[in-house]
């Protein structure tokens, strides 16, 4: 038989829509002030989708026909034994699976990064940027389908939506 199609490749994930971003390259002694803002970000990019997995291999030639000993008949041709005609060509390989989807892309209204350990040094600041402020994130974007093939690819996961995001 042929070989199996290839598997599909994976959708991209969206990109993300962020109002405000704040990056830290070393650890703060104090947090920004942010008083009086409208912060608001977009939806989030789509998911793109998985891809199709490919066709499977054409099978390969039949084997030769056989040879019967003439001794072997049992009623004797006139012509003597003819060989057996060529065996049949092997089936076709399976189809690749399809990819799975690409997730959406998240929306944020303040993202904070680049934090060691991933805090802020004053848990009272992200209560004071959300009292302080209009924070409306957009809506997060859908998720990629997955790809068709031998199998289906699973769809991607849909993106958040945050109003402040600390990683």
């Amino acid at each position: 038989g042929g070989c199996g199609g290839a598997g599909g490749g994976p959708g991209g994930s969206g990109a993300p829509s962020v109002a405000l971003l704040i990056r830290y390259t070393q650890t703060p002694s104090a947090v920004p002030t942010l008083k009086g803002l409208e912060l608001r970000a977009g939806d989030g990019g789509e998911g793109g989708a998985g891809g199709t997995g490919g066709d499977g291999g054409r099978g390969g030639a039949g084997g030769d026909g056989g040879r019967l000993d003439p001794s072997a008949l049992t009623v004797p041709t006139l012509a003597g034994a003819f060989p057996g005609a060529d065996g049949g060509r092997g089936g076709a390989g399976g189809g690749g699976g399809g990819g799975g989807g690409g997730c959406g892309g998240s929306s944020v209204g303040i993202w904070v990064t680049g934090l060691p350990g991933g805090t802020l040094p004053g848990p009272t600041a992200l209560d004071a940027w959300r009292a302080d402020n209009t924070i409306e994130p957009g809506r997060g974007g859908d998720p990629g389908a997955g790809g068709g093939g031998g199998r289906s690819g699973a769809t991607g996961r849909a993106g958040g939506s945050f109003d402040v995001l600390v990683r």
